[in-house]
């Protein structure tokens, strides 16, 4: 008998080994090292010449034509690094590009190939999945060891000693080993998840869980992105009754348990008196160092405030880091850069409003956060930030899905 070849979709292959290698880049860095966890980081770079590919292979509108200048553009910047940059090197360039343009392209190309509704669900389902173990993870190492299964990745979180001092709070990590960054994940994941039709018994769990562990997690930036994506999700004449029943329960929620979360607590105080806010004098002087010439325009290097360029180039800027995304966007790539990227969001976020409102409404959620943390600019938090606008952009009906890449076995 004749053996029929074995076809395998290798768009959907490379897309799901590049989601969990990223997903999972730190617990693989600390179990089996540094050069297998950057594994996720070479097949995020196959993406660009997968978007030649798909350029050659349909019609160009004009949101196409400024998404393609901003990635040219990003492209220009690393091959002028050395003129731009007072710090780092031609890596520190491709590290800006990983994260700034790798995974916009990385949806880019998805969306060219699987642009139906029913694709996209599948991609909520496999974020709050992650969310999900995520939340698992950070309740295993918040309560029972923080080394299982490589959760000792972050060790200020980890260290019992350190943890005994008075004055630092214990946080929730997991294998996203920034607390901030598992906070905005799992934000992301809760609020997505009511999209999703889990049934109300799995649904239940599933929430409760994602919540308890944004709890954990003592983050601001998890209370903010709930806070935001209810207000703009429920905030109809229909669903009035439920967003103030909704508001109610998470203000009552914060308050029975200020004692733990006075960090989150604060951010009251601080709206009254931002200059009190310890942020605020890093904004101050990342944003004179931006505007400074000549990185006015094209900015003062890609990638240069990244947390691994500086520790992989030795070297610190200003306070290490800008403390908001915008901003770190706004040195790096200059008012050029900055101006597409926000055109860009916006266009996104005017199409979501009218195709998926769970989405438009993280969208938002992802945005307001973005002021005050440079947290989407990381590889885990950025893959559901850039979901959310490449969705906007592509995710409609009429476009062209171009036929995926299958090879022969």
């Amino acid at each position: 008998m004749k053996r029929t070849p074995y076809k395998f979709n290798f768009i959907s292959s490379l897309y799901y080994l590049t989601f969990f290698s990223i997903m999972f880049r730190n617990t693989i860095s600390t179990t089996l090292g540094g050069a297998v966890g950057s594994f996720s980081l070479a097949l995020l770079f196959l993406n660009v010449p997968l978007l030649v590919y798909v350029a050659g292979r349909r019609s160009v509108n004009w949101i196409d034509v400024l998404f393609f200048f901003y990635i040219f553009y990003l492209t220009f910047l690393v091959l002028v690094f050395e003129l731009t940059a007072s710090f780092g090197s031609g890596f520190t360039a491709l590290i800006g590009f990983s994260n700034l343009a790798c995974i916009f392209l990385f949806w880019f190309v998805y969306f060219n190939f699987y642009s139906s509704e029913r694709n996209a669900e599948k991609v909520i389902m496999l974020f709050v999945t992650v969310g999900f173990i995520n939340a698992i993870g950070a309740a295993i190492q918040f309560y029972i060891s923080p080394s299982l299964f490589g959760l000792i990745s972050n060790g200020v979180y980890a260290d019992s000693e350190v943890l005994e001092n008075v004055n630092v709070t214990r946080r929730a990590i997991s294998f996203i080993a920034s607390p901030q960054s598992l906070s905005l994940y799992l934000a992301f994941s809760l609020c997505l998840s009511t999209g999703c039709k889990l049934g109300a018994w799995k649904g239940g769990v599933v929430r409760s869980v994602l919540l308890f562990a944004g709890f954990l997690t003592v983050s601001k930036a998890f209370f903010v992105f709930v806070f935001v994506f209810v207000l703009f999700n429920y905030l109809t004449v229909r669903y009035i009754g439920f967003l103030i029943l909704l508001l109610l329960a998470f203000f009552i929620g914060v308050y029975s348990f200020q004692e733990h979360l006075a960090r989150v607590v604060q951010i009251v105080y601080f709206l009254n008196n931002i200059d009190d806010y310890s942020a605020y004098r890093i904004w101050e002087d990342s944003l004179n160092y931006a505007l400074s010439f000549p990185g006015l325009f094209i900015g003062h290097g890609i990638g240069v405030f990244s947390r691994g360029a500086q520790q992989i180039g030795g070297y610190v800027i200003l306070h290490g880091s800008t403390e908001s995304f915008f901003l770190q966007l706004l040195v790096e790539t200059g008012l050029l850069g900055t101006s597409i990227f926000i055109m860009l969001m916006l266009i996104s976020a005017f199409r979501l409003y009218f195709m998926n409102r769970v989405v438009f409404s993280c969208l938002i959620g992802f945005s307001a956060i973005s002021i005050f943390t440079p947290a989407v600019y990381g590889f885990s938090t950025g893959l559901g930030f850039y979901f959310c606008i490449v969705w906007g952009l592509l995710g409609r009906k009429g476009l062209k899905v171009i036929r995926p890449i299958r090879v022969s076995l």
